[in-house]
């Protein structure tokens, strides 16, 4: 029910408590939020103009109890530099500056990088060994589990290996490939579910963009594998079962990069999880599995 005057004077008051002012907050008499004035606004009414005929009643506000993320996002969908932060029942009970919002986005980005290392991003300043070892243990020993079962792999098919020697020879590459390609799907899809670029609802297209990208990559892959292999071993059958595993690890990689980052999201667990050690030990294990599986069924039937 302020005049343009009446707020003038009580933004004076009101500004040594205020750091950079960048828009006035309107409230009922009940302490409601019903709208905002630019400075600009301000400044240019009449000073006996009511300030209801020249506020926004179009507020964007924040709920106090909204994550800090989903925060952030607002921010950036509608370029705020300020908003009002509400309770329950609309009253104004704060505001957040995008300044803190800035202090979020490092917070959020330290998390995820942590995350994908399988670590806390608590490290960085931390000086307790026996902390850090705490922080980082768990994903070590998921990675060690995993390799423990790329072991067994290898001994179950050891009669596989002593009959085609070569094929030990390019297990790095098959790990190396199948880790690295889930690694790229789901760090991308992590970095979009964390930015509100990539919902739940994208799971199809981002599946469907995921296969054909590693489909190109992994025939090109294939090719090159397949032309260094008949070279050097000069065996063109091993070489075309070797392209062949290569084309399916790196598409089920891929896959499988992209879909687990979207299955945590769906039941609330961080997706930054479903990256790094996770990812990596996984396609290890099975880019193993099926590598010796196809040189198994080939060496019995063709080879």
């Amino acid at each position: 029910n302020q005049t343009v005057q009446e707020a003038i004077e009580e933004v004076r008051r009101q500004a040594e408590e205020v750091e950079d002012l960048y828009m006035i907050y309107v409230v009922d008499d009940f302490g409601t939020l019903v709208g905002t004035v630019t400075l600009k606004d301000l400044i240019l009414a009449r000073p006996e103009t009511p300030i209801r005929e020249i506020m926004n009643e179009d507020v964007i506000a924040i709920e106090s109890d909204m994550d800090q993320e989903e925060v952030a996002r607002i921010f950036q969908k509608y370029d705020l530099v300020s908003a009002p932060v509400v309770n329950k029942r609309h009253k104004l009970i704060g505001r957040i500056t995008i300044d803190d919002i800035l202090d979020v986005i490092n917070e959020e980005t330290d998390e995820d990088l942590a995350r994908i290392a399988g670590t806390h991003e608590e490290e960085i300043l931390e000086e307790s060994v026996l902390k850090i070892s705490r922080a980082r243990l768990p994903w070590l020993v998921l990675s060690f589990v995993g390799e423990i079962c790329s072991a067994f792999i290898l001994n179950f098919f050891s009669a596989t290996i002593d009959q085609i020697v070569a094929s030990a020879f390019f297990i790095p590459i098959v790990m190396a490939m199948g880790g690295s390609t889930g690694q790229q799907s789901s760090i991308i899809v992590v970095r979009g579910l964390a930015t509100g670029e990539i919902s739940l609802q994208d799971v199809k297209r981002r599946l469907w963009r995921e296969i054909r990208a590693s489909l190109l990559n992994a025939l090109v892959l294939a090719l090159l594998i397949f032309s260094i292999v008949s070279l050097w071993q000069h065996d063109v059958r091993f070489a075309s079962i070797l392209a062949g595993t290569l084309i399916i690890v790196i598409l089920n990689a891929s896959i499988f990069g992209a879909i687990i980052p979207f299955m945590f999201k769906r039941f609330n667990i961080d997706p930054a999880l479903a990256t790094g050690p996770f990812v990596a030990t996984f396609n290890d294990v099975i880019g193993l599995l099926i590598y010796f599986s196809l040189l198994t069924v080939s060496f019995k039937y063709f080879l």
